[in-house]
C-alpha cells in the first residue's frame, strides 16, 4: 500500500505541474528513481516495478509534445496532444494472452473509465450548450436505449447511461472481494486524478476517444480468447455496439464530436487511463508474460 500511495502522489504531481513548472520533471525522476530501489528489495512488488519501467520509456518524447505545444508549434489535432502514441501503447498490451479472470478485471478498469468518459462529455455540453452535434452524442452515450435490451443488464426499451451498463455489468463478476476492493482503490484514485485535470481538458479529449482512439482499443480488448462468461459477453456487447457506433463516417459519435480541437493536456488522461488498465491487469504488460512467471 505505501508504494502504490507513492505512486499515486507522484502522479499528482504530474498531472498538477507538467506544462506549468519544469522543474517538476525532474523531482519526478527523483521519485521515480527512489521508489526503483525501493521496490528493488522487495521481490513481492516485481510487477509494479516492471509496469513502471515500461511506462517510463516514452516520457522523454510526450515531455517534447508538451514542450512544442507551449511553444504554439502548428501540430494537428492528434499530434498536439499525442494521443494516438497513447493509443498504439494501449493496443500493443498483451491482450490475446488474458484469462477469463483477467478479462474481468478490464471490464472493472473500463468502468471507472467509462465513468469519467461521461464527466467529461458533459462537461463539453456545459462549455457549448448550443452545439447541436454534441447534444445528439450526449443522447447517444446517456440516458438511452441503444444498448437494451440485454439480458440480466438492461431491460427492453430500458434507457440508461452506458457507465450504468457497465456497473450491472460488474454485478455478474466472480472475483472475489478483495480484488474487488483493490479494483474500486485504483478506480477511485484514476477518477481523483482526471477530475484534478482543467475542464476544457477534459472535455476536448471527447473526439479523441470517439473518433477512432476508443475503437482502436476496443478492437485489441476483443482479440481476448476467452469470453464464456455472463459478464464478459455484456462487456462484448458493449463493446461490438460501441464500434458500430462510433464508426460510421457521416452519423457516428466520431463525426459528433471531430470538431472539437484537443489541447496538450489531454493526452493525461489517455495516460492515465493505460496506467489504469495496467494497474488493474498487470498481465497486460509485454514484458510480464516472461519476467512474471
Amino acid at each position: 500500500m505505501r508504494i502504490i500511495t507513492t505512486i499515486t502522489k507522484i502522479k499528482q504531481l504530474e498531472l498538477k505541474f507538467v506544462l506549468r513548472s519544469p522543474w517538476i520533471q525532474n523531482v519526478k525522476w527523483v521519485c521515480y528513481g527512489l521508489l526503483v530501489v525501493d521496490i528493488a528489495f522487495f521481490p513481492f512488488y516485481k510487477p509494479v516495478l516492471q509496469s513502471l519501467l515500461w511506462r517510463l520509456q516514452p516520457r522523454i518524447v510526450r515531455l517534447k509534445v508538451f514542450q512544442s505545444a507551449a511553444k504554439g508549434t502548428e501540430m494537428d489535432v492528434m499530434t498536439s496532444c499525442d494521443c494516438q502514441f497513447v493509443v498504439e501503447e494501449i493496443t500493443s498490451l498483451a491482450w490475446t494472452a488474458l484469462s477469463q479472470e483477467d478479462l474481468m478485471v478490464v471490464a472493472w478498469g473500463y468502468y471507472y473509465f467509462s465513468v469519467q468518459f461521461r464527466e467529461s462529455l458533459n462537461l463539453a455540453c456545459e462549455i457549448y450548450p448550443e452545439d447541436p452535434q454534441l447534444q445528439l452524442l450526449r443522447e447517444g452515450e446517456c440516458d438511452t436505449d441503444n444498448l437494451s435490451p440485454y439480458p440480466g443488464i438492461a431491460g427492453a426499451g430500458e434507457r440508461i447511461n452506458h457507465d450504468e451498463f457497465m456497473r450491472r455489468v460488474l454485478s455478474l463478476t466472480d472475483i472475489g472481494t478483495r480484488q474487488s476492493t483493490r479494483l474500486r482503490q485504483l478506480g477511485m484514485q484514476y477518477l481523483a486524478l482526471t477530475r484534478d485535470l482543467p475542464s476544457h481538458a477534459r472535455a476536448m479529449s471527447i473526439p479523441t476517444y470517439e473518433d477512432g482512439g476508443l475503437e482502436s482499443v476496443f478492437r485489441s480488448i476483443l482479440t481476448a480468447p476467452d469470453w464464456d462468461h455472463p459478464s464478459l459477453k455484456a462487456f462484448r456487447h458493449f463493446l461490438i455496439e460501441h464500434i458500430r457506433f462510433d464508426s460510421d463516417s457521416d452519423a457516428g459519435h466520431g463525426a459528433l464530436s471531430r470538431h472539437l480541437q484537443p489541447d496538450s493536456e489531454t493526452i493525461l488522461l489517455w495516460t492515465a487511463f493505460r496506467d489504469l488498465l495496467i494497474d488493474a491487469a498487470p498481465c497486460l504488460m509485454p514484458i510480464s508474460q516472461e519476467l512474471c512467471a
